[in-house]
């Protein structure tokens, strides 16, 4: 796991009641973890057709084609995994707004969608595999029309697939050390707030400090593209420029309040401003 960020803002307390000899403060901290892996959907869809036989039809052969396509990534390792979930139909109506006019492409139609999902553990190949799933998988199967009578046109019924944005995360383990070591880090830093404030304003002990929120976590998921930074990937018999992907490290954000209960005694309110 990387080292952590904790970052000590002397800041002004979120609230300070000096009659009643308490005190809270609010701590943060952001803990940062390498990606793991990365995830891409491919969703399949098959839409307008006349029967939903046929809808489905069309959508299982082509998710079966994609997969066969996606298999050749060493998805048979620990590390690379295919999914799929979907793949049932339900009735289907699309129209299109043209010159300010709703336009039917299709109604009383059905439609069947399956999501592939590709997960790999090859980061630094990661570039070179995407731009060549992308080839293949748009390059074989990204419209197909049903035949002449099997449908209301030839145009409305298609079925074509589209890829997401690769997602970097980390396993639910590392996931959840974060998410506690951002709480701890964010509770530490609380306390040092408080002291802070306490030897600038002459508070002494004995304290005593209690958590009155439960621990709150903002996880973050870092995606971009290196504008600068060129590959050149041979793709299908030629060799093509392409992007490099490259993912910012994971981070999970924790914030913690604490109450702190102290004797009463003369502050220096001056002393305290500093």
């Amino acid at each position: 796991m990387k080292k952590s960020v904790l970052p000590l803002i002397f800041g002004a307390l979120s609230s300070f009641s000096l009659m009643a000899g308490e005190a809270e403060t609010t701590g943060k901290s952001t803990v940062y973890h390498d990606a793991e892996f990365v995830t891409v959907a491919l969703h399949v869809k098959s839409e307008c057709y006349k029967k939903p036989s046929q809808a489905k039809d069309a959508n299982n052969a082509a998710a079966a084609k994609i997969v066969e396509i996606l298999k050749a990534y060493n998805t048979t390792s620990a590390e690379n995994k295919i999914y799929t979930n979907g793949g049932f139909t339900t009735s289907f109506s699309k129209s299109v707004m043209r010159n300010n006019q709703h336009e039917t492409i299709c109604q009383d139609t059905y439609q069947q969608t399956t999501t592939i999902t590709f997960k790999t553990k090859d980061i630094p190949g990661f570039s070179n595999l995407f731009a060549d799933m992308q080839e293949k998988v748009l390059g074989t199967y990204t419209v197909s029309s049903a035949d002449e009578g099997e449908s209301t046109t030839a145009e409305q019924a298609t079925t074509f697939v589209n890829i997401g944005i690769p997602h970097a995360d980390v396993c639910d383990t590392v996931k959840n050390e974060m998410v506690n070591k951002a709480a701890d880090e964010a509770a530490a830093n609380a306390q040092e707030l408080f002291w802070t404030y306490a030897k600038r304003c002459g508070i002494k002990g004995p304290v005593e400090i209690s958590r009155i929120n439960p621990p709150a976590e903002n996880q973050n998921y870092g995606y971009r593209t290196a504008k600068a930074s060129m590959l050149s990937v041979e793709m299908v018999g030629s060799i093509r420029p392409v992007v490099e992907t490259n993912f910012e490290p994971i981070s999970v954000e924790g914030q913690v309040t604490l109450k702190f209960k102290y004797p009463q005694t003369f502050i220096d309110f001056s002393q305290c401003k500093q």
